[in-house]
């Protein structure tokens, strides 16, 4: 689904695609701590790499009203991962770079944390949500 917004150089499209190669870029260096998932934890384990196929299957979800954007990540940590420092990572990058992208602003960022990897898949449903100040 494309989205569209209008600012003073005329009309913007993008897809979520957009928002979510922004956390991809944010993510990369921690390859080994975090894992993109789906909203029932099914990890997707090559999203990360900037040539995967799976990029374009990331589960990011985007509502828009009134010219803010809200958007919802799903990630699966692997334990011993601090999920309120890694939250607010991605919310401080979001709130920095997508208003340059697609020229709304980012109303509330929700990281969602579907489960924690150790020996194997723990399912979990945390939840961390930043609203606009």
């Amino acid at each position: 689904m494309l989205y569209e917004t209008h600012s003073k150089f005329g009309k913007i499209a993008y897809d979520k695609e957009i928002i979510a190669s922004i956390v991809r870029r944010e993510l990369q260096g921690r390859e080994g701590r975090i894992l993109f998932s789906d909203p029932r934890g099914r990890v997707r384990k090559n999203a990360l790499r900037e040539t995967s196929d799976d990029a374009a299957f990331l589960d990011v979800e985007l509502r828009e009203d009134a010219g803010q954007m809200d958007i919802t990540v799903y990630l699966v940590i692997y334990f011993g991962t601090s999920i309120k420092e890694m939250a607010a990572e991605i919310t401080e990058c979001l709130r920095r770079d997508v208003p340059l992208v697609t020229g709304f602003t980012v109303g509330r960022v929700s990281v969602v944390v579907t489960g924690v990897m150790a020996k194997s898949l723990v399912r979990r449903r945390t939840e961390v949500v930043s609203y606009a100040e």
